[in-house]
């Protein structure tokens, strides 16, 4: 496949071409020969936001539009839960469907021959997690092309995710929506909290149904393993939601100890015990340890759903972030900061981490200043501590707040996966991208004692997407 007018970077393999056939979608994909910058023409419908008319939206619920997955083998997969559910009504046997989309990561290897290979086998995995839940739940699966490291997944990968998610819920009978659980990703630990943040936005307010990611520390060939325990929790958490009448988008992991996760502000904080990560400021949507149902999610989609009420309609993201993340140290040389910032084209928002008391060396605050203002880029700083104060009295922080930077309460893939959101909405329209960051909860993503700030109460609304979004 030649693509005109594009060369690759020296560390994207085949000119940019991650399939081994002559054209797009045929033979062997490559994940390093991958690169989301790459010239790509939607193949199904688009659309665009008014404020930014020249950025083509991939329509949701348009197959056509997916770059990975075989447009065939998800109108097949759509076929296998119609016919659970024409088999469970008919047999009477109560049985809950849940489709499988795999991704790679420990989760999914399997032994073949002796061999570990990634291979997503619903099956196995239902048998290896024991009970009865080969007689609860009703399973298929597709996954990606190639199953691949978690380290190596890019933004691009998960839109075609949420791609199949909506055109198979928009497609859905009124029979197989009524017995159906949800989705279940499963997915390498190590990006599995960009992941799920990212999902979860493009997916956005008003999801209909739940989506779970569940990933493991150990294959099923290793003597101490967590797969059976997070698949078991992982199913039996889509189960509570369906029951609770609740959606929401969360991460399993933890076994018996840990539980189900706000994807926004989660992170990893090992790789080798079970309990694989944190929500500092989040509490669990479902607490394995307590066997209790956290009334956070419940009420929090309900008031979205209250005061914003519009039609589920997720936004693809596409590309890389428009973002630059910049964490200074002691001993961070300003200069760096500033030639940084401007150096690195197409992005729109800087996003840089302070110390705990909301402080940063004022000549890194100034050199920041200086060069969001010359390149016409949003300055944005995060607190590193979630919930951390921002009104600290001290002297650095009075120049940091007045220096006219954006403070981001969200965690930072949160504020990155917003930002990325925003700027396929508003363009460059950086008055509108800081309300949208700062002055919005669009999944619950914000602390839970969040309050809109003041300045942003005229620019944008509180909870979900805008309201006055209009197609173009």
């Amino acid at each position: 496949m030649v693509i005109k007018d594009y060369k690759s970077s020296p560390w994207v393999k085949n000119n940019g071409n991650p399939w081994s056939g002559k054209s797009w979608g045929k033979g062997k994909f490559n994940p390093d020969a991958f690169d989301p910058s790459i010239p790509y023409e939607p193949k199904g419908k688009t659309y665009s936001f008014s404020l930014n008319p020249d950025k083509k939206i991939e329509n949701p619920f348009d197959l056509d539009n997916l770059r990975f997955f075989n447009k065939k083998k998800v109108e097949r997969l759509l076929e296998l839960l119609e016919d659970f559910a024409t088999d469970i009504e008919k047999k009477k046997d109560g049985r809950q469907i849940v489709s499988m989309i795999g991704t790679g990561g420990t989760i999914a290897m399997t032994d073949q021959n002796g061999e570990l290979v990634p291979k997503l086998d619903p099956e196995y995995l239902l048998k290896y997690a024991g009970g009865t839940l080969n007689e609860r739940f009703a399973i298929t699966a597709i996954e990606f092309p190639t199953l691949i490291d978690s380290s190596q997944m890019e933004i691009d990968y998960e839109a075609d995710s949420v791609i199949i998610m909506s055109w198979i819920w928009e497609n859905m009978s009124e029979n197989l929506k009524k017995l159906f659980s949800g989705f279940l990703i499963t997915h390498g630990t190590d990006t599995m909290p960009e992941g799920g943040a990212y999902t979860a936005i493009m997916l956005g307010p008003q999801t209909p149904f739940s989506v779970g990611f569940v990933g493991a520390q150990k294959t099923t060939e290793d003597n101490f393993s967590d797969v059976g325990i997070n698949v078991k929790n992982s199913l039996d958490t889509l189960s509570v939601l369906k029951k609770e009448k609740t959606s929401v988008c969360f991460i399993y992991m933890g076994g018996s100890e840990g539980g189900a996760y706000n994807p926004t502000g989660v992170i990893k904080i090992s790789d080798s015990n079970v309990i694989a990560m944190e929500s500092p400021m989040h509490p669990k949507i479902v607490d394995a340890s307590n066997f209790v149902l956290s009334s956070l999610t419940n009420s929090f989609q309900k008031r979205v759903k209250k005061e914003n009420n519009q039609k589920f309609h997720p936004i693809i993201i596409r590309g890389y972030a428009p973002t630059i993340s910049v964490n200074p140290k002691l001993g961070t040389n300003p200069n760096h900061v500033y030639e940084t910032i401007k150096k690195i084209p197409n992005t729109v928002a800087v996003i840089i981490t302070t110390f705990g008391s909301f402080t940063l060396n004022n000549k890194i605050t100034k050199a920041a200043q200086q060069a969001t203002k010359e390149t016409r880029k949003l300055f944005c700083v995060a607190n590193p501590f979630p919930e951390g104060k921002v009104d600290h009295k001290y002297g650095p922080a009075h120049i940091l707040r007045n220096s006219g930077a954006v403070s981001v309460s969200t965690m930072p893939i949160a504020a990155q996966a917003k930002a990325t959101l925003a700027q396929h909405i508003y363009g460059n329209d950086l008055e509108k991208i800081a309300a949208f960051m700062a002055g919005n909860n669009l999944v619950g993503e914000q602390p839970p004692n969040w309050k809109q700030p003041i300045k942003f109460k005229d620019i944008i609304e509180p909870y979900g997407l805008p309201k006055d979004l209009e197609l173009y």
